[in-house]
């Protein structure tokens, strides 16, 4: 008879916020399943000090550490990383252990991004999104004109677009004959660009009066910040900026490299940014009544580890000399690949970096 595992229940104050976890679990890591941001440089090493939070009542057994005075630990002070719950336990976070409301952060390190809206006069731009709609009245096939229906929609395309190489997807492909019979040849195509090639990624009946949308995204150590724009106008509509969830993990990127190199070390680091780019979008995507499906591109620049675990690259040789990533620069992908929830065909871009520890310029 398999013996069923213990749990224990931990409760965070001030927000009240309770987990089950396996017995023996740190502090550290019930914050971390509890979704409750505990800061942590170095990772859960027991060496910066930072996790430290107060014990209110319950059982836990605590490894002693030097960066705890008496005093707090009379207090009840503990290390989150260096202490284990051994039963029901209520923990209190102090405000130095925890970080600032996310809020702030879009007045702070949104200003990265300024450069997308210069000051008039200053700088002139030219804009070429990297996605655009396209409404297009193709000529009937008759005996006289009977090209392939791809053949006839990149005709027509190319008439408005220079586009030497182009190219579309099986799914795409299956759907054109009776899409466009039944559009009465009127359509809607929506373009993207993988480097040199045109692709066609998706074809609408009649002219789709849909927005053309992309996102812009900061992925930093410590925070990541993200712009919605509409890729027509090259208007900003609105900006959203989160902690990058990677932080329980070490606030700096050696600690991360070191976590990606464990288990499932390099899938937790990737799922946590790409959680927090989704959730950055569909709050922007709600408060703007926008449709997901609007948004066909999005651009992501950061610096090379930064990248590779968005792209779930293995990182482990950018620590050591001579310092070489798996990959400066990317061809687009497909976002839905990495996991990153927008139009099912829509592309992600990674901004090239320079080097193993000189990112995107």
């Amino acid at each position: 008879m398999v013996q069923k595992e213990r749990r224990v229940q931990v409760t965070f104050w001030p927000e009240g916020d309770r987990v089950r976890v396996p017995f023996e679990t740190t502090i550290l890591d019930a914050a971390k399943i509890a979704g409750v941001d505990l800061a942590s440089s170095c990772g859960g090493d027991g060496l910066c000090g930072k996790c430290r939070v107060i014990v209110r009542q319950g059982n836990v057994t605590a490894q002693p550490t030097s960066l705890l005075s008496r005093e707090e630990i009379r207090r009840g002070y503990v290390l989150g990383c260096q202490t284990k719950v051994t039963g029901d336990v209520e923990v209190e976070i102090p405000p130095e252990s925890r970080a600032e409301a996310a809020q702030i952060l879009i007045d702070v390190d949104a200003q990265r991004f300024r450069a997308l809206h210069p000051m008039a006069g200053e700088i002139e731009v030219h804009p070429a999104p990297l996605t655009r709609k396209l409404y297009l009245k193709l000529p009937r096939p008759s005996l006289d004109d009977s090209l392939s229906d791809k053949s006839r929609l990149f005709r027509e395309i190319r008439r408005q677009r220079s586009a030497p190489i182009m190219q579309l997807g099986l799914k795409v492909l299956r759907s054109l004959p009776k899409l466009l019979r039944e559009a009465d040849w009127k359509v809607t195509v929506t373009l993207g660009w993988r480097g040199g090639t045109l692709e066609v990624l998706q074809v609408e009946p009649g002219n789709a009066p849909g927005r053309n949308l992309g996102v812009a995204v900061d992925v930093g150590t410590s925070t990541v910040v993200a712009h919605l724009l509409d890729l027509d106008t090259n208007e900003r509509i609105d900006a959203e900026a989160v902690y990058n969830s990677q932080r329980v993990w070490g606030e700096e990127v050696t600690r991360r490299i070191i976590h990606a190199g464990t288990a499932a070390g390099l899938d937790e680091l990737q799922n946590a940014v790409v959680s927090n780019i989704n959730g950055l979008i569909a709050a922007m995507v709600q408060r703007n009544k926008v449709a997901l499906s609007n948004i066909t591109a999005v651009v992501c620049a950061g610096n090379t580890t930064m990248t590779h675990l968005l792209l779930g690259l293995d990182p482990s040789a950018i620590r050591k000399t001579p310092y070489i990533p798996v990959s400066a620069s990317t061809s687009p992908f497909r976002a839905i690949e990495v996991g990153i929830q927008i139009n099912p065909r829509g592309l992600l871009y990674t901004v090239p970096c320079v080097g193993g520890w000189w990112g995107a310029t």
